[in-house]
């Protein structure tokens, strides 16, 4: 064999070998930020609203290291600065049909998997209910602006997972190999169902600010800012005025009706 058809012979080989395989990325320390904007008012932007720390796996189909197949990735909640419940969705990023596989972070240890299929891409599967509320251990004795206070307690996380299985055919692409990790989540600020103004997603954007910051994990959370404090006492203050005009109306109301009710009744004096 002549040292060109060598060379011709050993690149062949190698190219078959490289097509023959998938390949499979890990990524870890992802730390997902997602804020809270369901009420534009009290949105005080501070990036802690939900803060979780996650570690990836996906896997390419053979050939293409930019078509994924399936992906894993395990969360860790790390902070909870907001009062309303924030219920998450997981969106399919499946060009079709898949498989979705989760641990809700409400679901005890013994709770078995729960696997839902999909059909189209973005179809939601709910991850929890409130991130709020189930975020975090329940011996934990603040249920809002969890570990987002220098002086609170720190609450032990409450940890899940989620698998994504797309179908024959119904593999997502990715740009550069870059995983789109933003574009899982869908948020439901207030928990009443997914179609309303206060759904956030990566697509959401409030004064220049992405309401989806994909960080490190070793990146601080910033702790809570005041602003949203004095939202709420301006709010109280507000609620406990409108109350006390409108019994000040009702007091007016009754006195001008005793008042109406002493009046003398006038006699008809007879021609």
């Amino acid at each position: 064999m002549t040292n060109s058809l060598k060379i011709y012979f050993l690149i062949a080989i190698s190219f078959v070998s490289f097509s023959s395989f998938s390949v499979t990325t890990t990524t870890n320390e992802i730390k997902i930020t997602i804020e809270d904007i369901a009420d534009v008012a009290k949105t005080d932007l501070d990036a802690n609203d939900i803060v979780m720390c996650t570690n990836w796996s996906y896997k390419s189909v053979t050939g293409n290291a930019n078509l994924i197949q399936n992906a894993t990735f395990s969360l860790t909640p790390v902070a909870a600065g907001a009062i309303n419940s924030n219920a998450i969705y997981i969106k399919n990023p499946c060009e079709g049909s898949g498989i979705i596989e989760l641990k809700r972070l409400e679901d005890t240890c013994s709770t078995a998997p729960r696997r839902t299929i999909v059909s189209v891409k973005g179809e939601t599967v709910l991850l929890t209910s409130s991130f709020t509320r189930h975020g975090f251990s329940s011996d934990c004795s603040q249920s809002s602006y969890v570990n987002v206070a220098s002086e609170s307690e720190q609450c032990a996380p409450n940890k899940s997972y989620v698998i994504i299985s797309c179908d024959a055919g119904s593999e997502f692409t990715i740009a550069d190999g870059v995983f789109p990790y933003a574009d899982l989540f869908t948020i439901d600020s207030h928990g009443d169902g997914l179609g309303g103004a206060d759904d956030v997603d990566a697509s959401t954007i409030v004064d220049g600010f992405a309401s989806v910051i994909i960080g490190d994990c070793a990146d601080p959370t910033p702790e809570e800012r005041l602003i949203l404090l004095m939202h709420l006492i301006y709010a109280e203050v507000t609620r406990l005025r409108i109350v006390y005009q409108m019994q000040k109306h009702v007091v007016i109301q009754l006195n001008q009706n005793l008042q109406q009710k002493d009046r003398p009744v006038g006699k008809v004096l007879a021609t």
